[in-house]
């Protein structure tokens, strides 16, 4: 008979980082960084301008190398496994072209075919207040409807982990009252959520 005490297993990460580096010549972008986000949790990488959080969401979700250090995703190696990471992640870059005579559902309906997949534009518009702006053309967006669709877009493939580089900046409305919520809900729908954010200090 089991314990009612017995230790279980621990989890494995959905994302581990060890000893992750990156420099640009003299510039040490990321010097030995590591940490572990479990199932569920949303993360963030908070810090001024220059402290290297983008660079590390790029190495991060493979838009960039790095010099050093370990790095898996949803158990799987970064180097190794890089098709089957990118079926199984979102990405919402700082900043991202689309094409400017595109409507918005247009754009969400292309993103998504390149995973297979139709029928996801209706909720993504609800879920990030793009409902009235639906029919309208990319080049009439403001900044703030651009970065929002930017993020509905890393949700096209209903990813296992979802990254966020900066998704509050050009938002029309106030971050808090708009992204904060989404951002745990988020984390919860696709099991975890990895997001960056400038403060200043």
């Amino acid at each position: 008979m089991a314990s009612s005490d017995q230790v279980r297993p621990a989890s494995t990460p959905i994302i581990e980082v060890d000893g992750l580096c990156k420099a640009y010549g003299p510039l040490k972008a990321v010097a030995g960084v590591s940490f572990a986000v479990e199932k569920g949790e949303v993360f963030g990488l908070i810090g001024p301008n220059g402290a290297g959080k983008t660079t590390t969401v790029e190495i991060l979700d493979g838009l960039r190398p790095r010099d050093s250090g370990l790095v898996r995703l949803l158990s799987l190696d970064i180097d190794h496994d890089a098709d089957r990471i990118k079926s199984r992640i979102g990405v919402q870059v700082q900043q991202v072209a689309l094409c400017p005579r595109l409507r918005i559902t247009e754009v969400l309906e292309v993103f998504a075919s390149f995973y297979g997949r139709k029928g996801v534009s209706d909720r993504l518009v609800d879920r990030f207040g793009l409902r009235e702006r639906r029919t309208a053309l990319v080049k009439d967006l403001s900044g703030g409807q651009q970065q929002r669709l930017s993020v509905a877009l890393a949700l096209v493939n209903d990813p296992q982990l979802i990254f966020l580089d900066e998704p509050t900046r050009a938002w029309t409305r106030t971050p808090g009252a708009t992204v904060y919520p989404i951002a745990v809900s988020l984390g919860v729908m696709a099991g975890c959520l990895c997001v960056s954010m400038t403060m200043a200090v």
